[in-house]
């Protein structure tokens, strides 16, 4: 933590490096390898995200100094592909397959008004699916890091949301308050496990229709208006019809700018 600290300054990659962190150490718990050398490998991997080879040498370089194990020190410098080191070790191939969908993951949570809470594998697949949806992310990594690590796809993503979840609050991931939030929204997450950003899109599908139905219900209105006047009038009249017509539209029109 104290070498996140030094090198690294925005918040935002600090909390990535805390997710892949976590991701680490569950990962290291399923293989029953020792959590306290694989954890820190989330944390030393930001010497190596910029520039060049020659950079990511000083990183390694860096981490040799402050007495890291070679073993991290060469998975930290295969999780970037650009400094051309192999990954073989498990700890290597795990770093690589954790480190692009910990983003994901809490790209996916900061959509959702329950965060990583209640988040299902479906949910993050399907938004994977979607290429406008953290558009910066590497889906190739991700795909790549999952087939190195030969693990079974759906159960590796559980893990990761699993272990971030763990540490939801220090990522800024944690649920919103219920009292806080609109109620249809609660009801929607609890019943159907969508996002705030799906329940925007139903909302305005639903407006939509309602403004296409108040037209028709203006115009069949309107019809039988006229049609009364042309009755019992026996000229036909555009009567209260267009007037009626106009208000209706009017009305729904201003409901779907809401």
């Amino acid at each position: 933590m104290k070498l996140l600290c030094e090198y690294v300054s925005s918040e935002s990659l600090r909390k990535h490096c805390l997710a892949v962190e976590s991701s680490m150490r569950a990962c290291a718990k399923k293989r029953g390898q020792d959590e306290s050398l694989w954890a820190p490998a989330g944390c030393c991997m930001t010497l190596i995200t910029s520039g060049t080879r020659g950079a990511s040498a000083q990183g390694a370089a860096v981490l040799r100094e402050r007495g890291y194990p070679e073993e991290l020190v060469t998975a930290v410098l295969g999780h970037a592909d650009r400094s051309g080191v192999a990954r073989e070790t498990q700890m290597a191939k795990c770093l690589y397959a954790v480190d692009e969908l910990s983003g994901f993951v809490m790209a996916c949570a900061y959509v959702r008004p329950t965060r990583l809470d209640g988040m299902t594998t479906e949910s993050v697949e399907k938004n994977l699916r979607k290429k406008g949806f953290a558009a910066k992310i590497d889906r190739s990594e991700i795909e790549r890091g999952i087939a190195e690590l030969g693990a079974e796809r759906t159960e590796h993503i559980t893990l990761v949301i699993w272990a971030l979840s763990g540490i939801a609050k220090e990522l800024g991931s944690e649920t919103i308050d219920s009292a806080a939030m609109i109620p249809y929204h609660r009801l929607f997450c609890s019943c159907t496990g969508g996002s705030l950003a799906m329940l925007q899109q139903y909302v305005w599908r639903v407006r939509l229709l309602a403004f296409v139905l108040a037209v028709i219900f203006g115009a069949v209105l309107g019809g039988i208006v006229w049609g009364f006047d042309r009755l019992y009038v026996g000229t036909p009249q555009p009567g209260l019809g267009l007037p009626i017509l106009a208000f209706v539209v009017a009305g729904a029109r201003s409901h779907t700018r809401r």
